[in-house]
């Protein structure tokens, strides 16, 4: 049984490019510096992405840290989501909590319909 369902997935696979119409597109946001004997503490950045041209529709977004520089001194905290989407765009949102000290974060992004 399991040799059939591994074939038929291969089979999905090899067949599925052909009748998916995807479109998609990515990009990369650094959140600002700050830094550490800074006044800000830089624990919430807000970035908006403009998509150009517009989807026709709301895409599906994937947002994942990919550079993370944050001070030893403390823990690692840091989430990264989008909100805000829309044909035209969405915010990326980058955020740390507590005493973790946030110098840069960059924050890669894929939109696909």
């Amino acid at each position: 049984m399991t040799s059939r369902v591994l074939l038929g997935c291969f089979l999905a696979v090899l067949l599925l490019p052909d009748s998916i119409d995807a479109t998609c597109v990515s990009g990369v946001v650094s959140s600002d510096y700050c830094k550490k004997d800074s006044s800000i503490r830089c624990q919430s950045q807000v970035k908006h992405v403009r998509f150009n041209p517009p989807f026709r529709k709301t895409p599906t977004v994937m947002v994942a840290i990919s550079h993370l520089d944050i001070w030893n001194g403390q823990n690692t905290r840091a989430t990264t989501y989008a909100s805000g989407l829309s044909p035209h765009g969405f915010n990326v949102n980058i955020k740390t909590w507590s005493n973790t000290h946030m110098y840069r974060v960059e924050v890669n992004w894929m939109a696909c319909l």
